[in-house]
């Protein structure tokens, strides 16, 4: 049973639109690496960022990392992962080891699954604009 889901930013509104087709997968995505995402920790985080352990869901070959919308979405799965990650979407995105998806706000009615290989395209482009505005600003 997935848990009643009333949107609590202009993203998760997004997402609602997109189940309607009111908006294209597309233009969440861009939202999404503009945006800072939640990430549930099953281990304790160091200070450096060491001891990072995602919850996952999906299976053994598409994991899909667990990620939220919202400080307040994870607590959700508090008993399962009960640390949390800030981190700038496109940050996240460019972090993903390959083969692996993302599914936004798991287990509730309204969740957003980016599959490995829309993940993995997704970090090329962002790879590919960071290389181009370097190339820009002559770095």
């Amino acid at each position: 049973m997935l848990e009643k889901f009333i949107p609590e930013n202009e993203f998760e509104e997004g997402i609602q639109r997109a189940k309607l087709q009111l908006l294209p997968a597309s233009d969440l995505l861009k939202k999404l690496v503009s945006m800072d995402v939640f990430i549930s920790s099953v281990t304790e985080i160091q200070q450096d960022g060491s001891g990072f352990t995602p919850l996952l869901v999906g299976s053994n070959e598409q994991p899909l990392v667990s990620i939220f919308s919202s400080i307040n979405r994870p607590t959700l799965h508090r008993e399962r992962a009960s640390y949390i990650l800030k981190m700038p979407g496109d940050e996240f995105i460019l972090r993903l080891p390959p083969n692996y998806g993302v599914i936004v706000n798991p287990g509730y009615e309204s969740q957003l699954v980016i599959a490995p290989q829309t993940a993995s395209q997704l970090a090329e482009e962002l790879r590919a604009r960071k290389r181009s505005s370097k190339d820009r600003d002559g770095g």
